[in-house]
């Protein structure tokens, strides 16, 4: 059985995975369901690794978002659950550069202005 596994290490057993996009798993219950949901942050996505049934990795994935649509199928052997990420679109990727370079740039005017007080206080 194929395996994906997230950033923080969670490994989840695949049934069916023709793409990245369509990943299917079965989950015991709801709760398991709501598990994986939660899993599914932007930190944790950010590295994606596929393995195959002889557990030789067969794919690496960064710069992916969850899709948010969710199939969701009860079955005799648990909730069959179909979930996919794509690839993030090159809007999103500058926009993510952006806030990076602000979050920069305001550390920066942060440590400016100390400096501008401590040298304003020197005599």
């Amino acid at each position: 059985m194929e395996k994906v596994t997230l950033k923080d290490g969670t490994s989840i057993e695949v049934t069916s995975m023709p793409s990245i996009g369509s990943i299917t798993t079965i989950c015991s219950d709801v709760a398991a369901v709501q598990a994986l949901k939660d899993k599914m942050t932007s930190d944790n996505i950010s590295e994606i690794s596929v393995k195959n049934e002889a557990g030789i990795k067969v794919g690496s994935y960064t710069d992916y978002v969850p899709i948010d649509t969710w199939a969701i199928q009860w079955t005799d052997d648990g909730i069959k659950t179909t979930f996919g990420f794509r690839k993030k679109t090159e809007t999103e990727l500058i926009r993510e550069e952006l806030s990076e370079t602000k979050k920069l740039v305001d550390s920066h005017d942060s440590a400016i202005i100390d400096l501008g007080e401590a040298v304003g206080g020197v005599q």
